[in-house]
């Protein structure tokens, strides 16, 4: 290696002197003096010496600089030409899509990834993967709405929900007049209540949310057992179904806490009355409701019955001289009821609970009003629907049926 470098070194000093004598002739000619000629031929083989170990081009950065070990990068510029350049491997920063890397002979230089064609040498991947398209994420759920507190003096604060109606329906039905005059429907967990002076904390059932409602603002406050002090009378207590019992119970009609009728076919030996309320029992079940006298709207059938009246025994007559035969009258034979030609629906028998089997009813009845439904199912059950195509009353009794009503089909024949 270093018998190379003095060859190149002679070499460089040899072509020096040749382009020295040419050079000092030239200059010693032009400034007439010996002498500068002489400098100028010493410059040169001081050059070509230089030139040829690498002294000089290492002193004015022309080459690499000593040691660094180069690798040559292949890339195409901006106007898509191909272009090399020997870099420093170990000065390479990669933001995004630029690289930027030193130079080996100085200097720093800035390359877009995806236009490096041999990305490999300075340590990428040999083969730019673009990045993923951003995928779209779900939208947030919409922000729940806080109940509002109402300011009041006394107690906890009044706490309504924000919906008019709030909890899982297996929970308590409470109703109560919400700030804004409206009514409101809370299905609560009986666990969760609690009694103050003038309010009634609970929870939706299902949820941990917690409530304060005004006692004076709640429609059902048998639900809640608010009993006064001083009242020794059971709470009222209503059934949640709007018609209940056998309909072979006595049938007792009362106004709901909402306004709307309801019915109750008691049994008359649960019949228990105190100075404001009738306890009864819908017939056929240990169910035990209280309602107010003053919501009852047939109020005599809570009156005990008549006894009926012992008719006395009529004396034997004295034996008689039998009287003549009296001429034989023909009885004519009752005619037997006439039927609607088509397929009667006949209702062997209805279920405790008759509230869907009444509602199939009005749908099929719609002149009927809904106590004249009740009475046409506990008294004309058996006659009230005929005269259907034999589809039509197949459908009827497919519904009444899946009401837990025995029924048949009769065909009347013209």
């Amino acid at each position: 290696m270093n018998q190379k470098k003095s060859s190149e070194g002679c070499g460089g000093i040899l072509i020096g002197a040749i382009l020295g004598v040419v050079a000092g002739i030239i200059v010693g000619g032009i400034l007439d003096s010996a002498f500068a000629g002489f400098i100028m031929w010493c410059f040169c083989v001081w050059v070509g010496g230089n030139i040829a170990d690498g002294t000089f081009a290492s002193k004015f950065n022309l080459s690499q600089r000593p040691g660094i070990k180069s690798v040559n990068v292949h890339y195409t510029n901006s106007k898509g030409e191909n272009r090399n350049v020997n870099v420093d491997p170990k000065t390479v920063k990669v933001q995004g899509p630029k690289v930027t890397v030193n130079r080996a002979i100085g200097g720093s230089l800035t390359l877009n990834r995806f236009r490096i064609l041999n990305p490999e040498v300075l340590g990428l991947t040999e083969k730019e993967i673009p990045l993923p398209a951003p995928q779209k994420l779900p939208p947030l759920p919409a922000p729940q709405k806080l109940p509002k507190p109402i300011k009041t003096e006394e107690g906890p604060p009044i706490l309504e929900p924000e919906e008019f109606i709030v909890g899982d329906m297996s929970g308590t039905e409470l109703l109560y007049t919400r700030s804004d005059g409206s009514k409101g429907v809370i299905y609560f967990d009986p666990d969760s209540l609690e009694l103050t002076e003038n309010r009634v904390i609970i929870s939706p059932y299902g949820t941990n949310e917690e409530y304060a409602i005004l006692l004076e603002k709640i429609i059902n406050p048998e639900v809640v057992q608010i009993v006064d002090e001083e009242d020794d009378e059971p709470p009222i207590l209503e059934p949640a179904e709007f018609i209940i019992g056998d309909m072979s119970g006595k049938e007792l009609r009362y106004v709901r806490n909402d306004g709307n009728q309801g019915v109750i076919y008691f049994d008359p030996e649960s019949l228990e009355l105190t100075d404001t309320r009738a306890i009864v029992s819908p017939y056929g079940t240990d169910e035990q409701y209280a309602i107010l006298l003053e919501k009852i709207l047939n109020p005599e059938v809570l009156s005990p019955q008549p006894e009926t009246p012992v008719v006395p025994q009529p004396e034997p007559l004295p034996p008689a001289v039998a009287p003549a035969v009296a001429p034989t009258v023909a009885v004519t034979p009752t005619a037997p009821p006439q039927f609607e030609t088509g397929v009667r629906v006949i209702i062997e028998a209805v279920p405790l609970d008759s509230y869907e089997a009444a509602q199939i009813m009005r749908s099929l009845k719609p002149d009927l009003g809904p106590f004249e439904v009740l009475e046409a199912l506990k008294y004309d059950h058996e006659t009230i629907l005929q005269g259907y195509d034999e589809l039509r009353a197949k459908d009827i009794k497919t519904d009444l049926e899946e009401a837990g009503c025995t029924i048949n089909l009769q065909t009347v024949e013209e």
